[in-house]
C-alpha cells in the first residue's frame, strides 16, 4: 500500500509511537508477552490451542505488575507530552498514583513528573506541593537514580519561582521556599549567591535584619552577581547594619556601591533614608537633611509614600531649628492630603499626619498670639 508521508505523517507518527511503547512492553515483560517459536506455533493442533490462551497480567508476581504499569502510563504520559496534551497528561500520572504496591521512590519520581507540569502552566505552588510530596517519599539523591541529575534543577527552580510568586503578599511563606531553594545541592555557584541575595530581600522585609545583614554579605562575597545585583547585596549588608548598630558598616558598604541609580525606587529610597538617618541621630543636619531630600526625591509624587516622607522631612528642619523651612514643607504636606487620592492602606496614616499638622499650626498661631498680646502689654507698660 502507498501512501504519501506529507499526507498522514501525523497517522504514521502515532503509529510509531505505539509501535515503539509495544515493543518496549514486550523487552521488558519477554517471559509474559513474547509468542513461542515460528516452529511451535506451526505444528498441528498447536494453533487453536495457543489462540484460546493468551498471556495475561495475572501470571506476573506481585511485583511485577505495577512496575509494568508505571512504565505503560509513563510511556503514555510521554506520548501526551510531545502531543502538547497537558491534561492527558496529569491524568496518566494521577493513574499511577493509585497502582497497588508501586514502591515509594516511583511514586516519588510521578510526584515530580507532575510538578514539572504544573511548572510549565505557571502553576507553582501546585508544582511546589507536589515536590514536597515527593521529598516525604524519598530522597533527592533517590530520585536523581531514577531522573537523572536534572532533579535537582527541578526542585531548586520550582522552589525559587514559587517564593517570587508568594513574595508580595505571603513574605513568610516565600521565605520557606527560598530556604528551601538554598538546600538543594549540586546547584551551580552563581546560584547559590543570587538565593543568598533574595534571602537578603525577604528577611529584610520581615524586619529581620540581623538574618538579612548575613545573607548579602554571602551575596556579595560571591564572583558570579552581575553589577547591579551586586550592588543591591551591599544596599542590604549597608541596611541590615544600620538596623543591628553598627553604623560604621553601614557607610562602609554604602560607599562601596557604584551605581545607586540602578536599585529599584524602594530600596533607593530606604537606603537613603537609613543613611540619612544616621547623619541625623549624630545631628549632622546638612548631610542627614541631604540624604532625606534625595530619598522623598525617589517616590512618585502622586502617592502617600511621598506625603509620608516630607511630612518627616518637614518635622526634621523643625527639630533642625529651621522653623522657616518647616512650616513651609508642613503647607505642602496639608496641599498633597487634598489633591492626592485616598488609600485604604495609608488612610490611618494620612488622617494622624492631617491632625498633627492642624495640631502645630493651631499651637503656633497660639503662641503667636500671646507673644502679641506680650509685646502689647509690654508696650504699655513702657508708655
Amino acid at each position: 500500500m502507498n501512501m504519501k508521508p506529507n499526507i498522514l505523517i501525523r497517522t504514521c507518527w502515532k503509529i510509531s509511537i505505539s509501535l515503539a511503547l509495544f515493543s518496549h512492553i514486550l523487552i521488558l515483560n519477554k517471559d509474559v508477552f513474547a509468542m513461542p517459536p515460528k516452529k511451535e506455533r506451526d505444528l498441528p493442533g498447536d494453533r487453536e490451542q495457543d489462540s484460546r490462551k493468551p498471556y495475561s497480567m495475572q501470571k506476573l508476581s506481585k511485583k511485577e505488575q505495577p512496575i509494568l504499569l508505571f512504565n505503560a502510563l509513563m510511556q503514555k504520559a510521554a506520548i501526551h507530552f510531545h502531543s502538547g496534551e497537558k491534561d492527558q497528561q496529569l491524568n496518566c500520572y494521577k493513574q499511577i498514583l493509585i497502582i497497588e504496591g508501586l514502591s515509594p521512590l516511583f511514586r516519588a519520581r510521578t510526584h515530580a513528573n507532575i510538578a514539572v507540569v504544573h511548572l510549565h502552566l505557571g502553576q507553582t505552588i501546585i508544582a511546589s506541593l507536589n515536590l514536597q510530596k515527593a521529598e516525604g517519599l524519598a530522597s533527592l539523591e533517590e530520585l536523581e537514580t531514577v531522573m537523572g541529575p536534572q532533579s535537582f534543577s527541578v526542585f531548586a527552580t520550582t522552589y525559587h519561582k514559587t517564593a517570587e510568586d508568594l513574595y508580595l503578599n505571603h513574605p513568610q511563606k516565600a521565605l520557606e521556599y527560598e530556604l528551601k531553594a538554598l538546600k538543594v545541592p549540586k546547584q551551580e555557584e552563581s546560584w547559590y549567591e543570587k538565593i543568598h541575595l533574595h534571602l537578603a530581600i525577604l528577611h529584610d522585609r520581615l524586619l529581620k535584619f540581623k538574618e538579612s545583614l548575613d545573607h548579602a554579605l554571602k551575596a556579595k562575597s560571591g564572583t558570579h552577581l552581575t553589577s547591579d545585583e551586586r550592588d543591591r547585596a551591599l544596599a542590604f549588608a549597608a541596611m541590615g547594619s544600620a538596623e543591628i548598630g553598627k553604623h560604621e558598616d553601614c557607610l562602609k558598604y554604602f560607599d562601596k556601591i557604584r551605581n545607586i541609580d540602578s536599585l529599584p525606587n524602594t530600596e533607593r529610597f530606604l537606603l537613603l533614608s537609613t543613611v540619612g538617618g544616621y547623619y541625623l541621630s549624630n545631628q549632622e543636619w546638612e548631610k542627614g537633611i541631604n540624604f532625606r531630600i534625595q530619598a522623598t526625591n525617589v517616590l512618585d509624587t502622586s502617592t502617600p509614600q511621598y506625603l509620608w516622607s516630607k511630612y518627616h522631612l518637614a518635622m526634621v528642619y523643625g527639630e533642625s531649628g529651621n522653623k522657616e523651612k518647616e512650616v513651609e514643607l508642613y503647607s505642602d504636606v496639608l496641599e498633597l492630603i487634598r489633591s492626592i487620592p485616598s488609600s485604604e492602606e495609608w488612610r490611618d496614616d494620612i488622617v494622624s499626619i492631617h491632625l498633627s499638622i492642624e495640631i502645630f499650626f493651631f499651637v503656633k498661631e497660639q503662641k503667636e498670639k500671646e507673644e502679641r498680646e506680650a509685646q502689647v502689654r509690654e508696650q504699655a507698660l513702657q508708655q
